[in-house]
């Protein structure tokens, strides 16, 4: 899930170009690690693409199995950090 999302937002963001999309990809990683932090199927779902597979110890989990399992979670806790470079990114400018 991780990579698919990272290339699809990798993607996105070399194509807006300069610290715009720097900055939305970091806003949108904020709001992804907040929703999962809470458990927010809605925010998930509007976050990840259809199409994503999420890689589970050897296990391909789509987003619909990956929300159920969310959903059927209790909320670990109310904020999580991560620093900009979480997600191990590194944006060109076009």
């Amino acid at each position: 899930m991780v990579l698919a999302c990272a290339t699809s937002l990798a993607a996105s963001a070399q194509e807006a170009g300069g610290d715009d999309a720097a900055t939305a990809l970091r806003t949108l990683e904020h709001e992804w690690l907040e929703a999962q932090a809470r458990n927010d199927n809605r925010a998930l779902d509007l976050i990840f693409d259809n199409a994503v597979v999420y890689v589970e110890y050897g296990e391909l989990i789509t987003k619909g199995d990956y929300l159920l399992r969310v959903r059927s979670k209790a909320p670990r806790c109310a904020h999580l950090e991560a620093p900009p470079s979480w997600l191990g990114l590194t944006l060109k400018q076009a």
